[in-house]
């Protein structure tokens, strides 16, 4: 379940729902900082796991951001693996309304590096989800990609479709 940091109704803006996927918190850690960042931007956010979200639930979602670490070689993190499967499996859902962009986190030295990011963009893509912004694959040192995604969806939230 979503909990919402902010009121919706405090703004026109959409609710930007940032969902991350994480094995050793650090995901997590930047779902914190971009939920920081689009609140002083004055957009209303909700945080959650995907262990903590129904695939079901993306359906009314008007923009997702999701943030992913590959485990192992290309694999979900532990608590991602029921919302993976389901997400990958399921028929096209329809998700027109729908906005995302994902920033994949990884190792480079791994064949199928930031694979779990990469299988959530395809799969929201796949079921109907509109690119908001490209999505940003980190190896190891991901404080400059994480900063350059961060500033591109901001850039995209404000252009006159949401605005």
């Amino acid at each position: 379940m979503l909990s919402a940091m902010s009121d919706p109704s405090d703004s026109d803006l959409p609710e930007v729902s940032v969902l991350f996927a994480t094995e050793t918190c650090n995901a997590e850690d930047l779902s914190e900082l971009a939920e920081k960042r689009l609140t002083e931007e004055g957009f209303p956010v909700a945080r959650a796991s995907v262990s903590d979200v129904e695939v079901e639930d993306l359906k009314v979602k008007p923009v997702i951001l999701m943030i992913a670490s590959t485990w192992g070689d290309g694999e979900p993190p532990s608590e991602a693996w029921e919302f993976h499967d389901e997400l990958v499996s399921k028929d096209p859902m329809g998700l027109t309304d729908t906005r995302f962009s994902v920033l994949s986190l990884g190792d480079e030295t791994y064949e199928h590096f930031c694979q779990c990011g990469k299988d959530f963009d395809a799969h929201l893509e796949r079921h109907g989800a509109q690119r908001l912004y490209p999505r940003v694959d980190c190896d190891i040192d991901y404080d400059g990609p994480y900063e350059g995604w961060i500033d591109g969806v901001v850039d995209a939230l404000k252009r006159p479709i949401f605005a």
